[in-house]
């Protein structure tokens, strides 16, 4: 096998956690990689908490330039409120669930509207990568006694994306990360950066967590581990097993999908809904969005993280000032029947177990239905299950899951800081990306050819005689070909070591001096024609050939793609030149 990770002088994995809610950094010298955890920030600008992250959140003034960002987005976006110097200022959240959800799109991508501006997802996320890059720098810098003392080409940078995206956001974030700065162009500056799936970077630290416990037993070789990776857009889970002195081998290709803390969020507003009418809130929202963003935000944030489901559980909601006016000016009679379920209080708005066990269930139910499939899919009890990520510290979560599996599985773990384990585990992966050593295939990749005929199995309007091709090709061929045969490189569910290059030899016309090579994908594994239902073109790329072959010699061109990595990397190569042309993935808005 080749090495795809390629022997380069590295003096530093850098790991940028981008979140849905909150995103952080955090790196790891080589030469500390066996000694010590990932270096953090966990006291960000702005707030007083002791977090890893800050808030995915940004701020623009009238000229489209970043005003403010992370915890201090909000907060100045308050200031201009209180001013009334906010006109064109656009305040932004949630933004990364919009590259997997959002159904506005152009040749860039996703996009969203905002006070008349359009806003490319892509750009919003290399804005946001930009600043963090910036301040992982300079705490760096500070930390080695000052700026230049560390090269761009020295840093491998580690961005992590969920496994249950498609190679379609993966590679807006690769692009994004390129307009960040991250990286520049070129396929020497591409291998600088690892898109790092999310619960495999989760993986990869919670062994690191269990044998700093000295519990190193549970991960002996043979042992099955399933990562339930539950964030606040999306939750991920993944099942591997531990394979001695060696790393983490994928069993079966992971699942999970849109059932993060944010759609509980969004169950909590449809009860506001119910209770006190979609117009009413809809107004308040539109017309205080500050005021609507702290309810939604800081509020309801802190009763979702305690509600621990005890039958006994009860709270109460204060009424903002600003939406108890528009109820008051323009739906008095929503407050009266609120008064009328409350004892005469029409303050406050009241929180029973039953109310948060409404709002909670239909996110938390196909969560779980998502980690049974896996269990399913896997037809085998489990070592240990691993529950990471921001909505991990959510108690009922906790609670619904040792419920759910604790007869599939040995033991469940929740690491100390779960919301931290996937940017640890990310930046650890970067010193030691040979740590996954196979993945599975979630589809089936590979690219158009001419194979030779198969009467009785292909089509006749597919026939190529060979007399054709003995003209095109300038040599005497002795069979007819089938046209628009799909070259199986890897089908989906396959097992794909992670150092795993499959290369294929296409020959061509013998005066070509440039070609385009044409990349498919589907859901198949056993698909035999490219004009099949459900295939796509995934990508392509142009390679000159200079070079005319030897007289009375066929010519060839090579194809090289990658598959064990988190993302799908292609080369087309001359062999007679030498020429390698990485391709550039450019998928389609349906893929």
């Amino acid at each position: 096998m080749v090495n795809v990770f390629r022997d380069r002088n590295y003096r530093i994995a850098i790991a940028i956690d981008f979140g849905t809610a909150r995103s952080g950094y955090a790196y790891i010298f080589m030469e500390d990689k066996d000694a010590k955890e990932p270096s953090f920030r966990n006291k960000w600008p702005h707030t007083n908490e002791f977090y890893p992250k800050t808030l995915t959140e940004i701020l623009f003034n009238p000229d489209g330039i970043v005003e403010a960002w992370g915890h201090n987005a909000k907060k100045r976006f308050t200031q201009l409120r209180e001013t009334q110097e906010e006109k064109d200022y656009i305040f932004i959240d949630n933004f990364k669930t919009l590259l997997h959800e959002g159904k506005d799109r152009d040749d860039d991508g996703p996009y969203i509207m905002r006070e008349g501006k359009k806003f490319s997802i892509l750009n919003l996320i290399a804005e946001f990568l930009k600043l963090v890059k910036e301040t992982a720098l300079e705490d760096i810098a500070e930390g080695l006694g000052g700026e230049g003392l560390l090269d761009e080409s020295e840093i491998r940078w580690c961005l992590t994306v969920p496994a249950v995206w498609t190679d379609e956001s993966k590679q807006i974030m690769r692009r994004a990360a390129q307009e960040a700065g991250l990286i520049g162009e070129g396929t020497e500056e591409a291998e600088r950066l690892l898109l790092v799936l999310e619960p495999e970077a989760a993986a990869v630290h919670c062994q690191q967590v269990m044998l700093g416990r000295n519990e190193s037993a549970p991960l002996v070789g043979g042992k099955t581990i399933m990562i339930v990776d539950a964030g606040g857009g999306t939750v991920d889970i993944t099942v591997h097993e531990v394979v001695k002195d060696r790393g983490l081998d994928e069993l079966i290709p992971p699942g999970g999908g849109l059932h993060g803390s944010k759609y509980v969020d969004q169950s909590f507003r449809e009860f506001l809904d119910r209770k006190l009418s979609a117009e009413a809130m809809n107004e308040f929202q539109s017309e205080w969005p500050v005021e609507y963003a702290k309810l939604m935000g800081e509020t309801w944030e802190s009763i979702k993280c305690g509600y621990d489901a005890d039958s006994n559980w009860r709270t109460s909601i204060e009424l903002p000032r600003k939406l108890e006016k528009i109820l008051k000016d323009k739906y008095p009679q929503i407050l009266e029947q609120l008064a009328n379920a409350q004892g005469g209080d029409d303050t406050v708005i009241r929180l029973t177990n039953k109310d948060m066990e409404a709002i909670f269930k239909p996110i938390v139910d196909e969560l779980i239905a998502r980690i049974r499939e896996q269990f399913t899919a896997l037809q085998r009890k489990c070592d240990i299950l691993f529950l990471v990520g921001g909505f991990a510290e959510s108690p009922l979560l906790k609670k619904r899951i040792r419920e759910e599996f604790k007869g599939k599985v040995e033991k469940i773990v929740i690491p100390d800081r779960p919301g931290a384990a996937v940017l640890l585990g990310a930046a650890s992966f970067g010193v030691n990306p040979g740590v996954i050593i196979a993945r599975r295939s979630r589809l089936t990749y590979g690219k158009g050819c001419a194979a030779p005929f198969q009467n009785g199995i292909d089509p006749e309007e597919k026939r190529i005689p060979k007399e054709l091709l003995s003209r095109v090709y300038q040599q005497e061929e002795d069979r007819d070909y089938c046209d628009g045969r799909f070259d199986i490189f890897v089908a989906a569910g396959d097992r794909v070591p992670t150092d795993a290059i499959v290369k294929r030899k296409y020959q061509i016309i013998p005066n070509q001096t440039e070609i385009e090579t044409t990349f498919l994908s589907t859901s198949n594994p056993k698909v035999r024609y490219t004009d099949e239902e459900g295939v796509s073109e995934i990508a392509s790329v142009e390679i000159r050939l200079p070079f005319e072959a030897k007289e009375n010699t066929k010519k060839y061109i090579e194809v090289e793609m990658q598959f064990g990595l988190s993302e799908v990397v292609a080369y087309a190569i001359d062999p007679i030149s030498g020429n390698r042309e990485r391709c550039n993935f450019r998928f389609a808005c349906n893929y």
